[in-house]
C-alpha cells in the first residue's frame, strides 16, 4: 500500500491531488481561526495568563490563581486533591491485589 501511494503522490496528476488536498486543508484552518475566539483554543497561550493554572485532577478543568501563601498549589480545591487520592489509594489497592507491584 505505501509503494503504490508513493508511486501515485509521485505523479504528475498525484502531485495535482495533493497539492489540492493540501489548499483544501488551508482554507479549512483559516475558516476555523475566523470562527473561533483564540481563548477558547486547546494548547492557546497568552502571556497575560501564565498566572492562572488549571487543577491537575483529570477531567477537571477549573482555572485557578496561585498565591504567594500557596505557590505550589495544583488542585482547584480540597474536593478535587481529595477525589485524586482515592483513585490513587484505590488503583495501588488494586495492584496489590493483582501482585503487580
Amino acid at each position: 500500500m505505501q509503494k503504490a501511494n508513493r508511486r501515485y503522490r509521485a505523479s504528475e496528476n498525484g502531485r495535482a491531488c495533493r497539492r489540492k488536498q493540501a489548499c483544501r486543508y488551508r482554507q479549512r484552518l483559516k475558516e476555523r481561526r475566523v470562527c473561533e475566539p483564540p481563548e477558547e483554543r486547546e494548547g492557546y497561550h497568552n502571556a497575560a495568563d501564565s498566572k492562572i493554572f488549571r487543577c491537575d485532577r483529570p477531567g477537571c478543568y477549573e482555572r485557578f490563581h496561585r498565591t504567594s501563601r500557596s505557590p505550589l498549589k495544583k488542585y482547584c480545591s480540597p474536593a478535587c486533591r481529595q477525589a485524586l487520592r482515592r483513585v490513587l489509594v484505590r488503583e495501588a489497592r488494586w495492584r496489590d491485589r493483582l501482585g503487580l507491584t
